[in-house]
């Protein structure tokens, strides 16, 4: 779950062999600060940012990394803090805290570099993603069976709506008003057909991907009404742009497949390339795998090994990897439009510590 923008969606399928050269990278590893920025300090805002968690002193606290390496660290505090996202002018940032029995989805607001209380609930909220204006987010929220719940709240008023009892993965749609989401059946299986909430109380169903067997993976940008999603055919997948009203379909990315393999797909926020994460069966010991290619599919390049979740600055401009390794989890930040590793930061996490 993208957020914020990371947004990514599961398949089965083989990626066809491809010879690509693998890219090297040199390791630069920093340390993080002990020290939290003092409120009423300002944080200089950037949309050339990551936010991530780490428990780096034994605490489970948030950091933000800058395309300059600079890294701030947000919270330091007892509490468990976790699913941090950044608002796209890069002002603002909301994250999860953990408070005995109750959760609170806290607003950060980097100019001041305080923390308040926007909503609480007794019901776990995890992969929120704000609205392109900042003023809503829309989260899963854990319930007492395995499916969560689809949610989205109004920050100024703190007020939250459940849009779907049993339903995940959400996103907004261009414009920020409507939500799409992946429904379920009773028995709790994913569906793959897409919803939508249309901002007010009405949901309503794209059959088109009932048609065409299609799974979501986020908002078309620049694109009002369509998204992006994967189209499940015998001899391959594809990504392609469907509108939601029209049925309107244009193909990008084709891999050809056989069953076996997940495919994992990381769109950058303004459309222009993929990042994409390929995992063979344990059995096979060939692990993950993270690709970056445009977003036609062209000029394809292995990027690393090992890759749990991905994350976009606001601007598109950065892309942070988190990686499993066999003694840690750290978060390699790379520059989108040469593919390059800035650097890398130990013990990180994008989302909760694990």
């Amino acid at each position: 779950m993208v957020a914020r923008g990371i947004l990514v969606l599961t398949l089965i399928a083989v990626i066809a062999a491809v010879l690509v050269v693998y890219r090297d990278h040199s390791t630069i590893e920093v340390d993080l600060p002990q020290e939290r920025v003092e409120e009423g300090k300002p944080v200089a805002a950037s949309t050339a940012c990551i936010v991530f968690v780490s428990t780096t002193d034994g605490q489970t606290d948030l950091y933000r990394v800058t395309s300059e390496g600079e890294i701030d660290r947000l919270t330091k505090s007892d509490a468990v803090e976790s699913h941090p996202t950044i608002a796209n002018d890069g002002t603002m940032m909301l994250f999860v805290e953990e408070r005995g029995r109750h959760w609170v989805i806290r607003k950060y607001d980097l100019a001041t570099a305080i923390g308040t209380d926007v909503i609480v609930t007794e019901r776990e909220p995890r992969s929120l993603i704000l609205s392109s204006s900042g003023e809503r987010v829309t989260y899963e929220e854990a319930t007492s069976t395995d499916v969560p719940a689809v949610m989205v709240g109004d920050l100024a008023t703190g007020q939250v709506t459940q849009i779907a009892a049993a339903a995940e993965s959400p996103f907004w749609l261009t414009g920020g008003t409507d939500v799409g989401y992946l429904a379920t059946d009773d028995d709790g299986q994913v569906r793959t057909a897409l919803r939508l909430w249309d901002g007010h109380t009405q949901a309503y169903d794209a059959e088109i991907f009932l048609e065409r067997g299609l799974v979501m993976v986020a908002g078309a940008p620049n694109a009002p009404r369509s998204v992006y999603g994967l189209e499940y055919r015998d001899e391959g997948v594809r990504l392609v742009t469907t509108n939601v009203l029209s049925g309107d379909v244009v193909p990008h990315l084709y891999i050809e497949s056989v069953p076996e393999v997940s495919v994992s797909l990381s769109l950058a926020p303004d459309g222009s390339s993929i990042w994409y994460r390929t995992e063979q069966p344990a059995q096979d010991g060939a692990g993950s795998e993270f690709w970056r290619a445009a977003i036609d599919g062209s000029n394809p390049v292995r990027m690393t090994t090992g890759v749990h979740d991905a994350s976009w600055s606001p601007d598109g401009e950065l892309i942070g990897v988190m990686v499993n390794s066999e003694s840690e989890a750290h978060l390699d930040l790379y520059a989108v439009d040469t593919g390059q590793r800035l650097l890398r930061i130990p013990n990180a996490w994008l989302s909760e510590a694990r």
